[in-house]
């Protein structure tokens, strides 16, 4: 099944090149994880303009034709309102005509069936200075935009959208935040816009009842509650069905890129109570983490890690993306977050944003210093078997082995080692001995290595030291031929 066969929900794009922005519907991708490399993520460019523009890709991914939507200077980030089918974009760069404002686009008509319709010049919307990212509540109708003034503008999408633009030209009220917001996050559930302040080392926490679309007049009055992540937090999500958030913490604007993701429970930690808060799990993951999307049908996270340590530098070499599992990192479990060391994904240099196309099993990956996108399916049971299992077992020549038996023979060689059943009990997650005593086998090794303890030694010239001697060797005979 291709990309264009699934009804999709959201799209996505991310600033390829300065003036030249991927705005594309995953349904006009024409690709579907099957379609994709079975091994590794595959790589393809976008070709620049020199206006600001953005693409829609045609239904075929080999022609690489895009349609392209005028919008603003430099566009940062997008957004879709599924209620309204409307498109924002938030345009970074500078200038009286296009800089600083938020372009509306409407999807019904820049979509697959109708590209020539991208053509048309859109709505857009100035706010104060520098829109870095937004998120659309589609259960308010509301825009939160964060922008460069240390404020989040937040526009009226009832009045301002695909088909309705009355609201378009009034100057959007504006919310207080951190120093340097850079990201934004809808949990609908708690009512709670998530924020992060990526010079301020924290989150500031929006209360989406109060300052929304039908409620305007009380957003400058807020003042939202804080709660202290990483340096430099650089992206949020929510999973809504574990009521988790995820923040990586990049430092981009510190001395040395950040290598973890705070985690914390957003029933605990929102707008409207902070009791919480300070309980957080921290898991490690690759070094410059930008990006996060969560998969909430399996409870996976991914970061886009940069991997560089030079301040606001090109890559040093191409990026990664981690794979997290949430079922032992996320607000039912934020103890085990410390304990994980995620696998990585190689992928182009510089992966700045990500999309999940569920039904589809593919992450996307925008890499903003290759020009360059990477696709890929998140490993899951079904091709984990048929990508990285059975190419394994045939080229070590065995075969007839699982998956699982690998935790069995892990835990055999430590024990063997001379690991203590506490150290054996922590890898594999274990909280009580009777679980990892399952896991303990007896081994031919070991009883060598006992054998050769027991080696008969001097003892005393009595009836009891002639016994001890004789049990020990019988002891050895025994272990011995048995291994034999």
């Amino acid at each position: 099944m291709s990309c264009a066969d699934n009804e999709r929900a959201k799209m996505t794009g991310s600033l390829l090149r300065p003036g030249s922005f991927l705005l594309a519907t995953l349904a006009t991708l024409g690709l579907s994880a099957a379609g994709c490399s079975s091994s590794s993520p595959s790589t393809s460019h976008t070709p620049t303009t020199s206006a600001p523009t953005t693409s829609a890709p045609t239904t075929s991914a080999s022609a690489a034709a895009l349609a392209t939507a005028p919008v603003g200077a430099n566009p940062q980030w997008d957004d879709l309102d599924p209620i309204t089918d409307t498109i924002y974009v938030a345009n970074g760069g500078t200038g009286a005509a296009t800089g600083n404002t938020v372009s509306v686009i409407n999807r019904r008509t820049c979509r697959v069936g109708d590209l020539a319709g991208c053509a048309r010049r859109s709505q857009s919307i100035t706010v104060v200075a520098a829109p870095s990212a937004l998120a659309v509540d589609p259960t308010t109708d509301t825009v939160y935009v964060t922008n460069g003034h240390h404020t989040v503008a937040v526009i009226d999408g009832a009045t301002c959208n695909a088909e309705v633009r009355s609201g378009c030209r009034q100057r959007p009220p504006e919310v207080t935040v951190g120093s340097v917001p850079s990201s934004v996050a809808i949990d609908a559930a708690n009512h709670t816009a998530y924020v992060t302040n990526a010079a301020g080392n924290d989150v500031s926490m929006i209360n989406t009842l109060r300052c929304r679309s039908s409620n305007l007049a009380g957003c400058s009055a807020l003042r939202p509650p804080t709660v202290a992540v990483g340096v430099g937090p650089a992206d949020v999500a929510v999973d809504e069905l574990t009521h988790t958030v995820y923040v990586t913490n990049d430092d981009e604007m510190g001395p040395n890129d950040g290598t973890t993701m705070s985690v914390f429970n957003a029933s605990t930690c929102n707008a409207t109570t902070q009791r919480g808060c300070s309980h957080q799990g921290l898991v490690k993951v690759g070094t410059g983490p930008l990006a996060v999307v969560v998969d909430q049908s399996t409870n996976t996270i991914f970061t886009g890690n940069h991997t560089t340590n030079v301040p606001g530098g090109a890559p040093s070499r191409p990026g990664t993306v981690s794979v997290i599992n949430g079922r032992r990192c996320d607000a039912a479990d934020l103890s085990g977050c410390r304990a994980l060391r995620p696998g990585t994904v190689p992928v182009g240099w510089g992966p700045d944003e990500m999309v999940l196309d569920g039904p589809a099993h593919t992450l996307y990956v925008a890499n903003v210093h290759g020009d360059t996108s990477s696709t890929g399916s998140p490993l899951h049971h079904s091709n984990f078997y048929r990508r990285v299992w059975m190419p394994a077992l045939r080229k070590t020549g065995l075969s007839g082995m699982h998956f699982h038996d690998l935790r069995h023979s892990g835990n055999l060689l430590a024990a063997t080692a001379g690991a203590t059943l506490r150290e054996l009990m922590a890898p594999m997650g274990h909280s009580s001995t009777r679980a990892a005593l399952i896991y303990l086998h007896d081994s031919d090794e070991r009883q060598r290595k006992l054998a050769e303890a027991l080696r008969p030694r001097p003892w005393p010239s009595s009836s009891a030291g002639g016994v001890a001697v004789n049990l020990a060797r019988i002891w050895r005979a025994m272990t011995t031929a048995r291994v034999k």
